[in-house]
């Protein structure tokens, strides 16, 4: 293999590593975000049902 395709291969994994982390990171805040949203609608239902018994 050539040393510049190798090169170019080391670029591309670098790519993919860094896509990957990002990935991961924004799965992480909208799993924290649907929690919080979750929440959110427990606490709603809650008051709702206070206010219907």
């Amino acid at each position: 293999m050539s040393a510049s395709l190798c090169k170019r291969l080391e670029e591309i994994e670098e790519n993919i590593k860094t896509l990957t982390s990002q990935f991961l990171h924004e799965a992480d805040e909208i799993k924290a975000d649907f929690e919080d949203i979750n929440e959110q609608l427990r606490q709603t239902l809650a008051v709702i049902q206070q206010l219907l018994a």
